[in-house]
Order: C-alpha cells, then sequence, then structure tokens
C-alpha cells in the first residue's frame, strides 16, 4: 500500500495536494482484436504488480532500480490490438512515466544535475522539482549561477565522485536529453491519458499482494485519479518547456573547466563574459513559452474535472486513492474566510474550485493584486500581466537588469573592487544625486504594463537612493575584508 502510494506520488497523482493513434488506415477500417488485446493488458497488469512489488521489497523507490519495461511493452501490444482498450492506455501512460527512470541518458541527466545542486544521491523525483531552485537562481544573476557551480563542482571532486568539470554534462546537453526524451514521453503519456478520458466508466484496479495479507489491497483507479494524473503531467510539460525555452549554459567555449579558477579576477571575468558575450538567458525557441502557458491552462482544467468528478461519486470511497474527504480537507485548508490579511483579489475564495478560478485568472490575464508593497501601511494595487510571459516572452533576459558597466582594468587589483557599476541609459556611472538604478523596461517584458517610467517603478516600490548603495561589489569582498572602495 505505501509503495502504490509513492509511486503514485512519482507520477505526480501528488500535486493535488496544493491545492489515438492518427496513422492511416484502410477505408474498411483497422483490424482490432479486443479479446486478444484484453488478455494482453491482464499480462501486463500482472508484470506491473510485480515491479511495485519489487520496489516495496527495496524498501524506497530509487531511479532505474525497478524494471518496468515487460509492463510497457505488453501495454503497447495490447494497444496496438485495440485502440480502444482503456485499460492497456491507461497502463501505457504510467509506465511510459516510470521507464524514464530507466533511460541512460536521463540517468546521466540526474547524475550532473546532482553535481549542480550538491545531493549525495540523484532522487527520483529530484529531476522534475529539485532543479526548479536552481533555474531560478540562474535567472536572478550570473553571478550566483557561477559561485553554484564553482562550490558543487569542487565539492564533488573532493568527493572523488568526478575527475573534472568535463565529467558534468553541459547545460545545453540537459536541454538537449529533455526536449529528445523527456518531453516525447509526457506527450506519449498526455495521448494515452486523453483516451482514457473519453471513458466514463473507466476503472483500473491493482491488487498489491502483501505477506501479512493474503487477499491483498485492492485501489481503484477512476477518472478523478486520471485528471489529477493529466494535470501533473502538464504541469511538469511546463516545467520543462521553460526551463528549455532559454539558454541557461554557462559553459567556456563548451568546457565547465574554468569553474576550478577560484581567483576574483577569473570569476569577474567570465561575469562579464556571460554578461556581455555570451548567449546566456536568451531564448532559444519562440513557441516553448506559449505552450508552457497552455499546459499550465490545460492542467488547471483537468484539475476541475477531478474534483467535480470526485465530488459526485456514489459509490464506496474505502478504495479510492482521492476521496470526498480530500477535497473536504482541501476546501478547509485553502478557506480564506475570516482572514484579516487576505488581499482584496484572493476574498471570497472558500474551496478548491473557487482556488483554481484564481489560478486561471491569474494565468489567462492581468490581474490586479492589492498588498502593501512599499511599507507605508497602504495597500496599493499593482497590475500583474503573467501572460504576458508566456505569449511575449522577452527575449533576452539579460536586457532586464539595470543598466551597468564593467571596468576590467581594475579586475587584477586586489586593493580595489572597483570594476563594476550601476550606470544611466547613457553610461553614465550613477551617484549620489541619481536614481539607485535605471531599468531598461520598468514593465519587465510587460508583465507589470502600468509602470511606463522608471520613476514610477521605484515609487510604487518605495525604492529610495539610500537603499542602494552607490558602489556596487559583486564578489561582496567588503564584508570579507578584502579591497577598499574607491568613489
Amino acid at each position: 500500500m505505501k509503495t502504490f502510494r509513492f509511486f503514485l506520488g512519482v507520477i505526480g497523482l501528488g500535486a493535488i495536494l496544493f491545492m489515438s493513434g492518427c496513422g492511416k488506415q484502410e477505408p474498411t477500417g483497422p483490424t482490432i482484436f479486443p479479446e486478444e488485446s484484453k488478455t494482453k493488458a491482464g499480462q501486463a497488469l500482472e508484470a506491473f504488480t510485480s515491479s511495485l512489488g519489487q520496489a516495496q521489497d527495496m524498501g524506497e523507490f530509487s531511479p532505474g532500480e525497478v524494471d518496468f519495461s515487460e509492463a510497457d511493452r505488453l501495454y503497447r501490444e495490447a494497444i496496438e490490438l485495440d485502440p480502444s482498450n482503456t485499460q492497456a492506455q491507461f497502463g501505457a501512460a504510467m509506465t511510459a512515466i516510470l521507464m524514464l527512470l530507466q533511460n541512460e541518458e536521463i540517468l546521466a541527466v540526474m547524475d550532473s544535475l546532482q553535481s549542480f545542486m550538491g545531493e549525495e544521491e540523484p532522487s527520483a523525483l529530484g529531476f522534475g522539482i529539485g532543479i526548479a531552485p536552481n533555474v531560478r537562481r540562474i535567472g536572478l544573476t550570473p553571478k550566483l549561477v557561477y559561485r553554484m557551480a564553482k562550490t558543487s563542482i569542487q565539492e564533488r571532486t573532493s568527493r572523488g565522485v568526478a575527475k573534472s568539470a568535463q565529467e558534468v554534462l553541459r547545460v545545453s546537453d540537459i536541454q538537449r536529453v529533455i526536449e529528445q526524451h523527456f518531453i516525447p514521453e509526457l506527450d506519449y503519456a498526455l495521448a494515452r491519458l486523453e483516451i482514457v478520458e473519453q471513458d466514463p466508466d473507466f476503472q483500473f484496479m491493482l491488487t498489491l499482494e502483501f505477506p501479512e495479507d493474503e487477499q491483498g489491497d485492492s485501489l481503484e483507479v477512476d477518472l478523478g485519479e486520471v485528471y489529477v494524473l493529466d494535470a501533473s503531467i502538464n504541469v511538469l510539460r511546463a516545467f520543462l518547456m521553460i526551463a528549455t525555452a532559454y539558454n541557461l549554459d554557462f559553459d567556456d567555449n563548451g568546457s565547465y573547466d574554468f569553474l576550478q579558477d577560484s581567483s576574483d579576477a577569473e570569476i569577474l571575468r567570465q561575469l562579464k563574459r556571460l554578461d556581455r558575450h555570451s548567449p546566456f538567458l536568451t531564448l532559444k525557441a519562440s513557441d516553448k513559452l506559449p505552450a508552457a502557458g497552455q499546459n499550465l491552462l490545460t492542467a488547471i482544467l483537468r484539475l476541475e474535472d477531478a474534483v467535480g468528478f470526485i465530488r459526485e461519486e456514489t459509490d464506496p470511497q474505502d478504495d479510492d486513492i482521492i476521496k470526498q474527504q480530500h477535497l473536504e480537507d482541501l476546501d478547509s485548508e485553502v478557506d480564506l474566510t475570516g482572514e484579516s490579511d487576505v488581499p482584496q483579489f484572493l476574498q471570497g475564495v472558500d474551496s478548491v474550485e473557487k482556488a483554481l478560478s484564481k489560478l486561471r485568472e491569474i494565468l489567462s490575464g492581468p490581474v490586479q493584486v492589492d498588498v502593501d508593497f512599499n511599507g507605508d501601511g497602504q495597500p496599493e494595487w499593482l497590475t500583474v500581466n503573467l501572460s504576458a510571459s508566456f505569449i511575449s516572452p522577452v527575449q533576452n533576459l539579460k536586457g532586464l537588469l539595470p543598466y551597468h558597466e564593467w571596468y576590467p582594468e581594475n579586475f587584477e587589483n586586489a586593493e580595489i573592487y572597483d570594476d563594476f557599476a550601476l550606470t544611466d541609459a547613457a553610461g553614465n556611472k550613477l551617484g549620489e544625486n541619481d536614481p539607485p538604478f535605471v531599468l531598461p523596461d520598468p514593465t519587465f517584458g510587460g508583465l507589470f504594463p502600468d509602470f511606463a517610467t522608471n520613476q514610477a517603478f521605484l515609487a510604487f516600490f518605495g525604492i529610495t537612493r539610500e537603499m542602494i548603495p552607490v558602489d556596487i561589489d559583486p564578489l561582496d569582498r567588503a564584508a570579507l575584508g578584502k579591497g577598499i572602495c574607491l568613489q
């Protein structure tokens, strides 16, 4: 029972907690073999149950250690015999996801991500979730990326796990594996689930045998769970599309060996290269972010389908994976009624359905959010258009940074750190009587459409000259007692 519930988390059914074939056919129609397909699907279920039993015997579900290839093969053969066999379609969707953990290139990606994250062991969920904080760091500043990668590769080398930075996959290699192996299997699984969702009476019964329970433990998967699985895969696909939309590689001519050099001068040279002379953070494909936005909207729709289906169920709930009681508990968790500090935008949210509706609003177009952004004790209304980031993605994320300039002639001088400065649009270094910084695009690609000027952005958030130092030390050397600041 515990093994199966953990398995459900791996393939994405835990997402509820935070909130066919079209080939050429002959005119007479395809030949199908329903009985043979049913028999083959039964054999596949036996193989699948056996693999789950192996996972339970291990005590922990680790990547690549449980072989689902036999079940996967049998389910696909059953589909060829009869594409309308929804038992086979659902089984094939599950094994397609699990088979990703047996793909050698994907396992190599997980090992490289382990290097960047500094984890002791790659996690079955690490690829789908663990990379997210690191992508966020990549988007913040090249300095954090440089420091993170340099430190983790050095630690990995000291542990004897890798001999050099060349043994770690480049980010572009990771993105290639995602595009060529991961996303196609997600698409295959989604296509299978789309067929299953056309069967209003679908039920997938799984019986796990335990030594202490000869009768086994039967669990029912119906359309409620299918919709949640569909939503979870759409969310994962959206994340992967976002992760591959921009150039996130910080290599130097195809190598990460430069990360072994820890000198301040080398770090500054590499930061300048990433900032001014590399495709780092530039858009690779214009169609990925619109597709990601659509995946997220589809996920919301499927979750709404799941909630509606589960609430209307009349059969006993004992063997259901997601029960009506779970939704009632979730209703109480998202209920914001009576909360004094709830923004007006979220007032009235007292159920899962209303929470999902708000998510759709946020993703679909401009919304106004009232929060005390500038700390004056009164809420300000901010227009946020998240959909702009998907529909018209920014071509170069580095272009959103404040105007700045590098002074490479000072990189080698350990006595000063006057090697970087914020400037105005003309390249003049900002002084005490100037704005704290100047943004090339204060709307951030249309995310904040009301900010027509830099001053409007600063005034709205209450950012003053006193909050931002005149001199910027990109390596925080002043905090370490190294060097002096030159005005």
